[in-house]
């Protein structure tokens, strides 16, 4: 059994794409957020205020893709940039009570996402998750 054989890289990529797809179309339909989106407001809600390179650490992202998304979220009024008292050359990410009620309404549906991993996997979700890790980890040796 090998990863080329079994195109693993296929079935990983057509199956993370597919999910996103989903979730995401789920996510707009009930809050109007992606779930890239949903993670930004989550980060901050849960830890208060936060500095963009902060986000893109967080979230494995680059800083430029996160700077894109608060800019978005920012125009929606669903996030606010402030200087930073600490720092005048960076910017503190708070969110914005329209932020925080479209944030509540994205929960209720990643629990439903998640239902549908459940009833989905019928095998141990721990092993599948470390093997994941696995592959990542694999890949960060590269």
């Amino acid at each position: 059994m090998t990863a080329h054989r079994n195109r693993l890289y296929f079935h990983l990529q057509r199956t993370a794409a597919h999910l996103k797809a989903v979730a995401d179309r789920i996510m707009l339909d009930a809050a109007d957020i992606t779930t890239s989106q949903a993670a930004i407001l989550a980060l901050i809600e849960s830890q208060g205020p936060l500095k963009q390179n902060t986000l893109a650490k967080a979230l494995e992202q680059k800083e430029a893709a996160v700077t894109q998304m608060v800019s978005k979220l920012e125009q929606r009024d669903l996030l606010v940039r402030r200087r930073s008292v600490g720092d005048q050359r960076a910017w503190d990410v708070e969110i914005t009570k329209a932020g925080a009620n479209a944030l509540s309404q994205a929960k209720g549906e990643f629990s439903r996402i998640n239902r549908l991993l459940d009833s989905a996997l019928e095998t141990d979700q721990h092993f599948l998750i470390d093997q994941l890790k696995a592959i990542r980890q694999a890949l960060d040796r590269m």
